[in-house]
């Protein structure tokens, strides 16, 4: 399968220090981001972070991206894969949904905009440059998650940038997938369309996931989750679509949910939700 390129991705990549400490990564995700600082390019932000290489705060994104230029100032698609600084580490979100830290096993995208940016070919190129690495590393476009849903307290991006144009959280993610279908597009006009029984489920469409209405049910999922051998997802932090053929509820409804079957597992409190997940496992 191959990936239609429609934009450049030019490497220029800042000084090595705190900023960008060189420790090579095996991507798993992606983690969407905005600049927060209305106007300011995508090489204004390069050259920002490669002039304070041991900035205190260690803060750095693999990409910037505005309306003419993809720049890589730490290795992304252009490299060998490095580090790179763009969530906090003290975070448990991302080690729930996917198993790691942001920092060790995600791409951290950033979206200029604001100012003389026009908006549209910026967030083009984002969302474009957001199929590629998902075709590069081998991950479903489905996993990109907004720096917002990692840092709740502290952060709103992507919505801060999406919002002032009209755009939304959930609406980017599903341009994401549907740039990924289009530029790993084959030409197939003259082959014979399959029969329905032929139609295989994607392959990263997993056996059973374990969903928690809140990180309070974390604990009682974790045990359920090591039984069943199945990630946990945070309903608030969920991907789009169908994320499992069978899927476990862990506190909450399974309202808005998709999966072949569920299996639930709750009740009006956290002892009642504790109760249930031990009554499963003692079966």
């Amino acid at each position: 399968m191959s990936f239609k390129m429609k934009y450049e991705v030019k490497a220029d990549y800042i000084a090595k220090g705190k900023r960008r400490p060189g420790t090579f990564i095996t991507p798993k995700f992606g983690v969407l981001h905005d600049t927060g600082n209305p106007g300011s390019t995508a090489k204004n932000n390069r050259d920002y972070f490669n002039n304070t290489p041991n900035d205190p705060t260690s803060a750095s994104a693999h990409t910037f991206i505005d309306d003419k230029v993809i720049i890589e100032s730490v290795p992304a698609t252009t490299g060998k894969t490095e580090r790179a600084h763009h969530v906090r580490y003290q975070m448990p979100q991302d080690n729930a949904l996917y198993g790691d830290d942001s920092n060790d096993i995600g791409i951290g995208v950033e979206l200029c905009f604001g100012g003389k940016i026009n908006f549209e070919e910026a967030y083009k190129r984002y969302v474009w440059y957001c199929a590629y690495v998902s075709y590069k590393f081998g991950f479903s476009p489905k996993k990109w998650i907004g720096h917002e849903k990692l840092d709740p307290d502290r952060k709103t991006d992507p919505t801060n940038a999406l919002k002032k144009y009209g755009k939304t959280y959930a609406g980017l993610l599903a341009d994401i997938i549907k740039e990924y279908e289009e530029c790993t597009k084959e030409i197939t006009s003259a082959a014979p369309k399959p029969k329905p029984e032929d139609i295989k489920e994607a392959d990263d469409m997993l056996e059973k996931a374990v969903v928690i209405n809140a990180f309070p049910d974390f604990p009682f999922a974790e045990l359920l989750a090591s039984r069943i051998k199945a990630p946990i997802y945070v309903r608030g932090a969920l991907p789009s679509g169908k994320i499992a053929k069978e899927v476990f509820v862990v506190g909450g409804t399974k309202d808005g949910l998709q999966a072949d079957s569920f299996v639930m597992l709750t009740g009006k409190n956290r002892f009642e939700v504790a109760a249930a997940v031990n009554a499963y496992l003692n079966r």
